[in-house]
């Protein structure tokens, strides 16, 4: 991809310390260090065109010209920053639009003039993207804190209620039910305040399982996923089609309307098998993730 990256991203999903380890540049689109209502004040300005790159983008827009390639994650609003970006770069320089949420979410992103890459194999096929696969970092492994006391009895849940809230709740209920416990965290679609990585890595680690909710006609792997396979976490899924992921392995993932429910708590205490996921990781690493843009 070139001697120098860029990823631009709207979210903190991955701290950028985890980035700058690896030789890449990863900012936010917009400066989140401001006041509501200076956000308020962005939105009015952006909407008319006006002091866009005077006030409202990071540092990283003052070094376009430094990078051989731009890669930016898929999010709505963004027709300006794109503009801009292809504004002050030269043909030289290879853009690349990342979608990683399936493109119903997103589908104005399509029509951005970049090279367009997705997660999600279905998309791919449907919209004509590339393919690359989601991804990890293997030095995350290390930050776990392993003195928290592990629950082998309970499930970990965190994201954006992206319409699944009563799906959600009607899982954690039927898991109370089984004994089983629950740490469910859901956040409104537009809240931008979150939990710490820090908090729900220290989350992950205390708990046995993630329960992992692909949004309907989703394909594509979820961080969660990547957290079960770098972490050691059991899996618990309503996505059927991983079954057919070369990692899936019947100890490690339990899949919603495929397996029998009543089999959950015995699933949950049988041993992690690790030995079967240790490869997958080099695959889904960040640096491999990576190589796989360099067709």
């Amino acid at each position: 991809m070139g001697n120098k990256v860029l990823i631009l991203c709207n979210t903190n999903v991955f701290p950028s310390r985890l980035f700058e380890q690896r030789g890449v540049d990863f900012h936010q689109y917009f400066n989140a260090e401001i006041s509501f209502a200076a956000k308020i004040l962005r939105r009015l300005t952006l909407s008319v065109g006006f002091f866009r790159r005077n006030f409202w983008y990071g540092k990283w827009f003052y070094q376009l010209g430094r990078y051989d390639t731009i890669l930016l994650f898929a999010i709505n609003d963004i027709k300006d920053v794109i503009k801009d970006v292809e504004k002050f770069t030269k043909s030289g320089q290879r853009k690349i639009i990342y979608f990683w949420d399936p493109v119903f979410r997103i589908s104005e992103c399509l029509e951005y003039p970049f090279e367009k890459w997705s997660f999600d194999v279905q998309d791919c096929s449907k919209y004509n993207l590339i393919y690359n696969s989601t991804f990890y970092f293997k030095q995350i492994v290390s930050d776990v804190q392993s003195a928290v006391k592990l629950d082998y009895n309970s499930v970990y849940f965190i994201g954006l209620d992206k319409g699944r809230r009563k799906l959600i709740s009607e899982i954690q209920e039927t898991l109370k039910l089984m004994d089983i416990h629950t740490h469910f965290i859901v956040f409104d679609d537009n809240v931008k305040e979150r939990i710490t990585f820090e908090e729900n890595l220290k989350n992950i680690s205390a708990s046995n399982a993630i329960l992992d909710l692909s949004q309907q006609n989703q394909s594509g792997l979820t961080v969660r996923v990547m957290e079960s396979i770098f972490l050691a976490k059991k899996l618990i899924t309503n996505n059927s089609l991983i079954r057919e992921q070369a990692f899936y392995h019947p100890d490690n993932i339990f899949i919603i309307g495929n397996d029998v429910m009543s089999d959950l708590k015995t699933f949950l205490l049988k041993p992690y098998n690790k030995k079967h996921v240790e490869s997958f990781q080099d695959y889904f690493d960040f640096d491999n993730w990576m190589r796989r843009f360099e067709v």
